[in-house]
């Protein structure tokens, strides 16, 4: 009988040496899968039929018109699957026959192929894990299957590529191909691009063995990078906002990626005094001898600390939020003399200690933390008193506070304190805000407060409210662009 009818298990052909875990796929004369050799360069290719393959290498038909192989020979390797034509370096692992009835060589793919693919080392630019729980899946056509398709599971992401993982039963994965994925991260997106396996290994996963396939990106649009960046800003450890920009990964929102509450547990209070450390320590304001300690004093026990958190419970971002009562003194009364003419004690919610880590900053970060502050407090008290350093004097001024012209000094920070006023139901009727920050910073409060029943929008309010929705696409394009700038000079 031919080597090549059915019935191939009567050959007892062990090549598990070659193929590690996998059992690997027969390859039929119509399988539309081809082999090609060559011992060196100078020597032409060699047709050879192939007898089975997997990820790790192939068996070859040694026939009487076949070069001559030896173990351990290095050669030069062309593969033809699924129209796909890959060529990499491969070594003679076997050479196994079968009485005189099939003779194959069995070839590994060479780990040269590898270094070929990927070109510098990229295992030493930041790779980002995906936790299990939200990993993302990606899915791609079979090779040379009809209306069939592998699944993969995400298991970490580089700028460069990602690490995934499917059945052992997808045995026609080899370094070189390459695959029309289609990518899901959930809620953040979904996208389609063009890969190119680098690499395939084992791993183990929920006690079972996977095979693990390292991929390139081919090209990554913009979009891609961003959903991207989203994802990993959420659902991965040690992604900064930083780390992510670094690697043109950026992400859409930092803020819809942050869960934001009050602070509830002695734990994340010390996270919190840590973060006012860390925060004011990169601004290089603060005095000499400040300890951690020192970050926190007696306003904290009777104050709402606002905490946003990333999923994995890490704080980076904090501010305190105060309501007096006619008994309890005003903070920033203790550091200057307030006027007499304020509203009532009851009517005005302090704000102090903000603090945002600096590997978060310059995002929507402190939009949404603003955001947050609206969204719980106006409902209570429509005036806001605060503090802020003088740099961000003309942020606060565009989203609706005032100077009152007072400042102070503090024994924790080396830089002057400035106190600002703001009355939000005003900003967040757009009254003293113009239509850019008002879509950047009030436009989902407003939207959030109305479909609350919290306020009513009457008259020219309306009027004017309809007039900025009307103007948002120019706003967003105004933050995309000012983002834009800003990647290209964290670029250079």
């Amino acid at each position: 009988m031919s080597a090549f009818a059915d019935g191939r298990d009567k050959y007892a052909l062990d090549f598990s040496n070659l193929h590690g875990l996998i059992y690997p796929a027969d390859v039929r004369t119509n399988d539309n899968i081809e082999a090609r050799i060559r011992l060196n360069r100078q020597s032409p290719y060699a047709a050879m039929r192939v007898w089975r393959t997997s990820p790790m290498g192939a068996e070859l038909v040694i026939d009487e018109e076949s070069p001559e192989l030896e173990t351990g020979a290095l050669l030069s390797l062309e593969l033809l699957i699924a129209g796909q034509r890959i060529v990499f370096d491969g070594c003679v692992v076997e050479i196994i026959q079968e009485n005189e009835a099939i003779k194959l060589a069995g070839i590994r793919f060479h780990q040269d192929v590898e270094k070929r693919l990927s070109g510098a080392d990229r295992r030493r630019q930041p790779r980002w894990t995906c936790w299990p729980d939200y990993a993302p899946t990606a899915t791609c056509p079979t090779p040379g299957k009809i209306n069939d398709h592998i699944w993969f599971k995400v298991r970490d992401i580089s700028k460069h590529g990602m690490l995934l993982t499917c059945s052992l039963r997808n045995k026609l994965l080899v370094p070189g191909m390459s695959l029309q994925l289609t990518v899901n991260f959930g809620v953040d997106g979904v996208f389609h691009t063009t890969v190119t396996i680098r690499r395939v290994g084992f791993a183990s996963e929920a006690g079972k063995d996977k095979l693990a396939v390292g991929v390139d990106f081919d090209n990554l649009t913009p979009r891609m990078r961003s959903i991207i960046g989203q994802y990993l800003i959420q659902f991965s450890e040690n992604a900064s906002l930083a780390s992510l920009r670094a690697d043109d990964l950026w992400p859409g929102s930092v803020s819809s990626a942050v869960n934001f509450a009050y602070l509830t547990t002695a734990d994340e209070y010390n996270q919190v005094k840590d973060l006012r450390q860390l925060a004011h320590a990169a601004d290089a304001n603060l005095n000499d001898n400040i300890s951690v300690d020192d970050m926190g004093d007696r306003f904290d026990s009777h104050a709402r600390i606002i905490i946003g958190a990333r999923t994995d419970g890490e704080i980076i971002c904090t501010v305190r939020v105060l309501f007096n009562s006619d008994d309890i003194p005003f903070e920033h009364g203790e550091l200057v003399t307030l006027p007499s003419d304020l509203p009532r004690k009851t009517d005005i919610v302090e704000i102090s200690r903000l603090a945002i880590h600096p590997d978060y900053r310059h995002g929507d970060l402190l939009l949404g933390l603003f955001e947050f502050v609206a969204t719980t407090c106006v409902h209570e008290r429509k005036y806001v008193i605060m503090s802020c350093l003088e740099k961000m004097i003309p942020f606060f001024e565009k989203i609706g506070f005032s100077q009152m012209g007072l400042k102070y000094e503090s024994k924790l920070f080396n830089d002057e304190g400035h106190v600002l006023f703001g009355d939000i139901y005003k900003a967040i009727l757009g009254g003293n805000v113009s239509p850019i920050y008002w879509n950047l910073v009030w436009r989902r409060v407003t939207q959030f407060l109305v479909e609350e029943s919290r306020i009513q929008i009457r008259g020219i309010d309306r009027i004017r409210i309809t007039f900025y929705k009307f103007l948002g696409p120019i706003a967003f394009l105004v933050k995309n662009y000012r983002e834009k700038r800003l990647n290209n000079k964290s670029n250079n």
